[in-house]
């Protein structure tokens, strides 16, 4: 089953088709696409299609909690949010905003009820996610979390073509529920 979550003032729903001229747009913003690790710049066209085609079925198996985001005021697609399984098996945290949703803490309120969403699904014991150390929002996202710095790592930023240092952070589930 593919869910519905509420927040105060988002909704979470899952990703369709009819999302990708917004994801294409909201993500092919240089601003948005350089703060993320597996998303390339330029975003171009059949990009977000692909993308969303390859979300099918991440509900149903556990693997994929990969959320739209819509303020409850006008229904607008704003960015993602979502919880996905690594091919090692760890549960990865990941989300963007439209550039024109930045501060206004819908991704903190949807982080918080997507973890929830994830770790009361039971499949889910621990989630991981990194920011890069100049990103403060993220990096302020994630504490509001609950989560703990874990040390300091090197990933590939396809958006950069580079790699990059990064901040790695884990929460486990007993903690979100003190901190969530």
């Amino acid at each position: 089953m593919n869910p519905r979550l509420e927040t105060p003032r988002l909704v979470l729903r899952p990703v369709t088709l009819a999302d990708a001229p917004d994801v294409q747009r909201l993500v092919g913003d240089w601003a948005v696409a350089r703060t993320l690790a597996r998303v390339p710049h330029p975003y171009t066209d059949g990009m977000a299609e692909e993308w969303i085609e390859s979300l099918a079925g991440g509900f149903a198996s556990g693997t994929a909690f990969v959320f739209a985001l819509e303020p409850r005021s006008d229904g607008a697609f704003i960015g993602v949010v979502g919880i996905e399984r690594s091919a090692d098996g760890v549960y990865v945290l990941g989300y963007w905003l439209g550039r024109s949703y930045w501060g206004r803490g819908y991704m903190t309120e949807a982080a918080v009820r997507a973890g929830r969403y994830a770790f009361d699904d039971g499949s889910v014991d621990r989630i991981n996610a990194s920011a890069q150390p100049e990103n403060a929002a993220s990096i302020a996202i994630l504490r509001r979390l609950g989560m703990t710095d874990e040390g300091r790592t090197v990933m590939d930023f396809p958006a950069r073509g580079e790699r990059r240092e990064v901040i790695r952070f884990s929460l486990r589930h007993e903690d979100f529920e003190v901190h969530g």
